[in-house]
């Protein structure tokens, strides 16, 4: 079975031959340990897995998968890949095991792929084993959340108001008045934070909790970064931890998010394991030319919980909506 949409395979000669010479290949030792541990993960055959094999192209691998992809590499003893993309199978090779030639132009400093100790790759249950701290960090390894301050209005307009994130974030492309936009930037939140690149404090993105019910237990969830952020898996690694700070602060036994039904493919793969699908708007929103429906995801404390435990067994690496925000990054 196939992680994501079917599999697109590439015809060319290389291809060929790199599958050809695959099961000496894998004999690599640690690199057949790589294969294989993705294999299993994502139900896929060695045969899919060669080194130019692309994870978002080519297999269909949603955020939340590349998110595991990660988990899986600091399983294998890489640490610090927080905040570095890869988009194949090469990449991700030579990010683990540096020191060798795995036939890429890439090269990883080694320093940012050493054997990973405890609480590497950001543990994402904010417990460090053996204590769990009362408040939970609010960074990762390569990212912070900071509270949003005037020098940050024009980084947070733009993301409100560009065509490449505007669509899909408060205003659902209008264009309001920066005096406005101010105005409005607190109405009906209960936290929000600029998500910032800890290695040059770039801002890259935004992560809300809005319409909180404080009395029935449950508040809404938006989340935007910049295009070169999403999709990567590494905004999950922010929204992931943004919820444990809401979990961990407010009696919340529910947080709803809302998404497009164009943007659901990013995050499919977590229907039943980190959130449930609890509702669908039909034809609800209208953006490309057409109606789109909108879906109604919730991640419950429970559920968050178990993923907190599953955590701490292993590192693992690294949503606009209907009255103000939207779904797109839970990825």
């Amino acid at each position: 079975m196939n992680a994501g949409k079917p599999l697109e395979r590439r015809n060319d000669e290389s291809t060929g031959n790199r599958r050809a010479n695959l099961a000496t290949e894998v004999l690599d030792g640690d690199s057949d340990e790589l294969i294989i541990a993705i294999a299993d993960r994502f139900r896929l055959t060695v045969e899919d897995l060669f080194d130019d094999v692309r994870f978002v192209e080519d297999l269909g691998f949603d955020s939340l998968q590349m998110l595991d992809l990660y988990a899986i590499a600091a399983d294998l003893g890489a640490s610090h890949l927080e905040g570095i993309r890869f988009d194949s199978l090469g990449d991700l090779r030579t990010l683990c095991w540096p020191g060798r030639n795995h036939g890429h132009d890439k090269s990883s400093d080694p320093g940012k792929c050493r054997p990973s100790g405890v609480g590497e790759l950001g543990d994402l249950t904010s417990a460090v084993r053996g204590s769990v701290p009362l408040t939970p960090p609010l960074s990762t390894e390569a990212f912070e959340l900071a509270l949003p301050g005037s020098p940050d209005l024009p980084f947070l307009y733009a993301l409100a108001t560009s065509t490449e994130t505007g669509y899909r974030w408060r205003y659902h492309g209008r264009i309001p008045p920066m005096d406005k936009f101010e105005a409005d930037l607190w109405q009906n939140v209960l936290a929000q934070f600029v998500v910032r690149r800890r290695a040059d404090g770039e801002p890259v993105g935004q992560v809300v909790c809005y319409s909180p019910d404080i009395n029935n237990g449950h508040a809404s969830l938006g989340a935007v970064f910049t295009p070169r952020v999403s999709g990567s898996g590494q905004a999950l690694q922010v929204v992931r931890r943004f919820l444990d700070y809401l979990f961990a602060n407010w009696r919340f036994h529910k947080i709803y998010l809302e998404m497009p039904e164009h943007n659901y493919d990013t995050i499919r793969s977590g229907d039943g394991k980190v959130f449930e699908v609890e509702g669908r708007l039909k034809r609800h929103l209208y953006h490309g030319g057409r109606y789109w429906d909108q879906l109604i995801l919730a991640v419950t404390r429970e559920r968050f919980q178990e993923l907190q435990a599953s955590d701490t067994d292993r590192p693992s690496a690294d949503t606009e909506n209907g009255s103000g925000y939207a779904a797109r990054e839970l990825g």
